[in-house]
């Protein structure tokens, strides 16, 4: 490590105080479940990792990330690079990071902190491939908490640092130098954080957020997986299963069942218009379906699936974008991003959009992407693009639509018509 660039982190960190590790914690993630995403998307880097060198170690290991539910509290394992004893002792130092920005899904170093947001203690333990140390990390968030608020009642001000080493510990096990995993394990998940333990939420929230394969229930799932690997040069998607404690362990798809009746899906390449050879994104949608003539066709109306409230039953109209196959921002950023103004028929079609252009960078809390040249050329782009196509497409939807329920009509005009002759009645 450069010793130069060490002291000047050191400096920083030292220029942050208790409070805003609180602030930090609580307020980054509006939506506890995002912490679960921070912790897949290290898992999902770590496994990257590791598959680059498992061919040279003769590691035929299935590597996979697992999240269970045990009581109150919430463990996540992969079995990816892991860290070693430095890289465990780093948990300490604030939004630490050696990611590369455009290489890996995350990269700023906050999230592998963010349990603090949601329980009483974090944990994480690790070990890398010929390290015969298991590491351990212990944060006890309850305590720092109390610390630093009883501190600020007293006026007394310390630096994150100090609070921070106060309330962690370090420790090392000896282990099996053929290990590689690391495990996350929130305990005492508050209890405003309900979500974090309901397999049903989990479940859906993973699916929808991470870069997950589409189920074999979903018949269009292996076209679209095809066109993706086809166009999109890193899409790499990963076993994730979900455990609970009485033991029943279901592997994590993408949400897309046949049942929702979807009719069969489109795409389309986002050029920049700059240079038409240059592909920024990559584009899969589709819309409900309806059978008409012996074929499942689209109808225009809002891809609506099972589910009590509207917001609910429309959770996955629209687009989202994806980046490393991790979801940023919701369904509401594409309509926000790409259509001037409000347009309902947008939200006829369900897909992901795919970011091909790495300069596009992500913001902290992954909302939308950081305003830069890169983000500016992919709306534009994107815009161009994409708007102007499922306007077009949801206009000649509905135009068939309409003339089918008309000849419909027709038709049914005409076999009343033909009863009535049949019985005498003309």
């Amino acid at each position: 490590m450069n010793p130069i660039m060490s002291r000047e982190t050191l400096q920083t960190e030292e220029l942050v105080y208790a409070p805003a590790v609180l602030i930090l914690s609580e307020d980054l993630y509006p939506r506890k479940l995002e912490v679960v995403r921070e912790y897949i998307q290290n898992a999902s880097d770590a496994i990257d990792a590791y598959s680059a060198v498992a061919d040279e170690l003769e590691d035929e290991t299935e590597l996979q990330i697992k999240v269970s539910i045990q009581g109150r509290s919430l463990l996540i394992f992969d079995n990816g690079i892991g860290m070693d004893g430095e890289d465990v002792s780093k948990l300490r130092r604030i939004a630490y990071s050696e990611k590369k920005a455009g290489k890996e899904a995350g990269y700023k170093g906050i999230g592998r902190l963010a349990g603090i947001a949601v329980a009483q203690k974090l944990k994480i333990s690790s070990t890398s491939y010929g390290d015969a140390k298991l590491h351990h990390f212990e944060f006890r968030a309850q305590d720092m908490r109390e610390d630093v608020s009883e501190k600020k009642k007293q006026t007394i001000q310390e630096t994150a640092s100090q609070v921070i080493e106060r309330h962690t510990t370090l420790w090392d096990d000896e282990i099996d130098p053929k290990e590689h995993y690391t495990i996350v394990e929130m305990r005492g998940i508050s209890k405003n954080c309900q979500d974090l333990l309901e397999v049903k939420v989990l479940k859906e929230y993973i699916g929808e957020v991470a870069p997950v394969e589409f189920s074999r229930e979903f018949s269009w799932g292996a076209k679209i997986s095809q066109k993706i690997r086809q166009n999109v040069p890193d899409y790499s998607p990963k076993r994730i299963y979900l455990s609970t404690g009485d033991g029943d362990r279901v592997r994590v798809f993408k949400p897309f069942v046949d049942e929702m009746g979807i009719a069969e899906p489109q795409f389309i390449d986002v050029d920049d218009p700059a240079n038409p050879n240059d592909v920024l994104a990559y584009c899969w949608y589709a819309s409900k379906g309806q059978s008409i003539l012996n074929k499942t066709r689209p109808v225009g109306r809002i891809f609506t699936v099972d589910g009590g409230d509207t917001d609910e039953r429309q959770r996955f109209a629209g687009l989202v974008y994806k980046l490393f196959g991790f979801s940023i921002g919701d369904r509401t950023l594409p309509l926000r991003s790409l259509w001037p103004k409000s347009s309902p028929r947008a939200l006829w079609f369900t897909g992901e959009i795919h970011i091909i252009d790495k300069d596009v960078l992500p913001t902290t809390d992954r909302s939308d992407f950081v305003e830069t040249e890169a983000r500016r050329r992919l709306y534009n782009a994107a815009s161009n693009a994409i708007p102007a196509h499922l306007n077009r497409l949801a206009q000649r939807i509905s135009d068939d639509r309409k003339a089918f329920d008309d000849s419909t009509k027709t038709r049914d005009k005409f076999k009343e018509l033909k009863d009535k002759l049949q019985n005498g009645e003309v």
